[in-house]
Parts: structure tokens; C-alpha cells; sequence
């Protein structure tokens, strides 16, 4: 059984770690979203002054979209799962102090700030309350509104293109599949909050070390003291 000031030196490592998965991320999502949003930008712009000479960059231009956006969604809930984790550290830590609070970032601050589509604020009487559209849900909306009539122009370009109508209605339903799947997929993160409160992450540890009287153990608690610190690596 690890002692207080074990456990908190674990804590501390993994919550280092993941501070650095997270900051990694970041990077690379900011990276690859400029590249290949000017690579789409650049495609687009070349096609409208080419004078139907590079038409067939059209059909093209929904998928380097959908690659953009599935990348950067399914770095944004990788990101939000290891924060989440770093909120369950936190509490720990705060636990080991006591229960007064000296991490508050994911635990308290990002819960309020981040995940919520509106934020709560106060009114000037401090009577109540009303709600503002969260800057992030903002950028999302815009986002998403500034593409769709990207993707629509190109698929009605396409028409031009795609040789036979049959082929035309596939392609027209594969990008149609697509675009819903994308925006299902981009709503998640905003329902992370109520996602990861469903999950009890203590009775899941828990789990792993309880044996059940079935199975012939008697002791459960010396089990559990027992864990070796390799063992959690």
C-alpha cells in the first residue's frame, strides 16, 4: 500500500504527463489544421480561376474537408479524455490536502468555462442569472455554417464531373453520410461533461481488485493492500 506522500508523487507524475500529451496535442492540431485548411483554401481558389480547366478538384474538396475535421475532433476528444483524467487527479490531490482545493483547472474551472455550450453569468443585481453563448460553441457554429456551403457548392460542381447520373447519386450520398456523421461526431464533445459523469471511475479500479466469494477468496482487503506499485505501470 502506497503511503500519502507515494501516492502523491504518482499523481504528480501522471498528472506531468498528461499535461504534456495534452500540449503535444495542441500543437499538432493547430499545425495540421493550417496546413490543410490552406491546402483546401489554395484548391478552392484555383478551381474558381482556372475557367473549368481543374473542375475535377471539386469532388475532391468535401473529403480534404471531412479529413480536416475528423482530425481535428478526434484529437479534441483524445484531449478531452486525458483532461479528464487530470480532473481525477486533481480531486485526489485536493483530497490529500485536505479536501481544500489547490488544482482547480479541469476539476472546477474548465467544467464551467469550457464544456458548456452557455455559460452561466450572474446578473449586475445578483438576482439571477442569464446564459452567453460559450466562445467555443461560437467558433463551432461559425465554423460549421462557413463549410456547409463550401461542401454543398463543390457537390453541386461535381455534377459537372461525375460522368453518368448513377455515379453521381452515389457520390451524392456517400458525402451526404459523411457530412452527418461529421457534425454527430462534433456534437460529442460538447456532451464530454455528461459523459464522464456517468463514469465511476473508482468503482471500475475497484472492480479490478475485488474478487468475488465465488472464486474461493476470502480476503478482498489483502488483495488490495497488496498491490505493487510495478503493477499499475
Amino acid at each position: 500500500m502506497l503511503n500519502t506522500d507515494q501516492r502523491l508523487d504518482v499523481l504528480k507524475a501522471e498528472y506531468v504527463k498528461l499535461s504534456d500529451e495534452v500540449r503535444m496535442f495542441v500543437q499538432q492540431q493547430s499545425s495540421s489544421f493550417t496546413i490543410f485548411g490552406s491546402v483546401v483554401g489554395a484548391a478552392l481558389i484555383f478551381c474558381l480561376q482556372g475557367e473549368g480547366e481543374y473542375k475535377v478538384i471539386f469532388p475532391i474538396i468535401p473529403y480534404f474537408i471531412f479529413v480536416i475535421a475528423s482530425v481535428s475532433i478526434s484529437q479534441a476528444y483524445t484531449l478531452a479524455c486525458e483532461a479528464e483524467r487530470i480532473r481525477q487527479i486533481e480531486i485526489e490531490i485536493n483530497n490529500l490536502n485536505g479536501g481544500i482545493p489547490v488544482m482547480m483547472w479541469e476539476s472546477i474551472m474548465a467544467r464551467k468555462l469550457i464544456y458548456p455550450p452557455f455559460l452561466k453569468v450572474p446578473k449586475k443585481d445578483k438576482r439571477g442569472f442569464y446564459y452567453a453563448l460559450n466562445p467555443v460553441y461560437g467558433a463551432f457554429c461559425v465554423t460549421t455554417i462557413t463549410v456547409i456551403p463550401v461542401v454543398v457548392f463543390c457537390i453541386y460542381k461535381a455534377k459537372d464531373v461525375i460522368v453518368g447520373s448513377t455515379w453521381y447519386l452515389v457520390y451524392l450520398i456517400i458525402t451526404s453520410m459523411l457530412s452527418i456523421i461529421i457534425l454527430l461526431m462534433s456534437g460529442t464533445f460538447f456532451r464530454m461533461e455528461r459523459i464522464m459523469s456517468n463514469l465511476n471511475f473508482e468503482s471500475q479500479v475497484g472492480s479490478l481488485l475485488t474478487v468475488s466469494n465465488d472464486e474461493g477468496v476470502n480476503s478482498t482487503t489483502h488483495r488490495t493492500e497488496s498491490v505493487d506499485l510495478n503493477s499499475l505501470s
